[in-house]
């Protein structure tokens, strides 16, 4: 009798598994980035979330709205971290204090929003550019934004709702004063059916 003993695989046995591991993870790999995207979006949604109730105690122990400097010190200050003032999309979250941008100035005055006790409930405080996919090359001095894979931009109305806003309906208006400057207007806001209709 004549036995063979087989001890292993043959190269040809573990070149097909490597082929169809490999296949596997090519299919798997777009699911896992959506999966990804959705996920770092539902923490950025909590993190505005946050900041809706900080607003909330802010207003409650000053009675104004704060500065932008002011309030992200606050915050820092209050929750001894910075992670609800970074969202997970930031390129960079080391380079500026918060990821998010804080309104300032509100339409149709332009006055400080820390002058004003009160806003309408659909003004927007605070949005998150982050989620746009823009990549950011810099050529020497300049920075140069590719154009955005995913175009909606995550915001904070007064009255703590966070939506998804199209960035091409963000209107931009010139601020007046001795400096140029712009200032955001959100589809929702009084004054935003103002400037489109000029």
């Amino acid at each position: 009798m004549n036995q063979s003993t087989r001890r292993g695989f043959t190269l040809l046995e573990l070149l097909l598994v490597l082929v169809i591991i490999a296949l596997l993870a090519a299919l798997l790999f777009p699911v896992l980035q959506a999966a990804r995207k959705q996920a770092n979006m539902a923490a950025c949604t909590g993190n505005l979330r946050q900041l809706s109730m900080a607003y909330g105690m802010y207003l409650q122990d000053y009675g104004s709205y704060p500065e932008q400097i002011r309030f992200v010190r606050w915050v820092r200050d209050q929750r001894h971290s910075r992670a609800v003032l970074t969202c997970p999309e930031d390129p960079d979250p080391s380079s500026a204090a918060s990821s998010y941008t804080y309104r300032t100035v509100l339409p149709p005055d332009f006055k400080p929003l820390a002058q004003r006790p009160e806003v309408d409930s659909s003004t927007v405080l605070v949005d998150c550019p982050n989620h746009l996919g823009q990549q950011v090359s810099r050529h020497g001095h300049a920075r140069q934004r590719a154009p955005a894979s995913y175009p909606y931009r995550l915001v904070l109305r007064a009255s703590g709702t966070v939506e998804r806003i199209r960035d091409d309906r963000i209107q931009r208006v010139l601020v007046p004063g001795p400096k140029l400057r712009h200032a955001l207007l959100y589809p929702g806001e009084a004054e935003y059916r103002l400037a489109r209709s000029q």
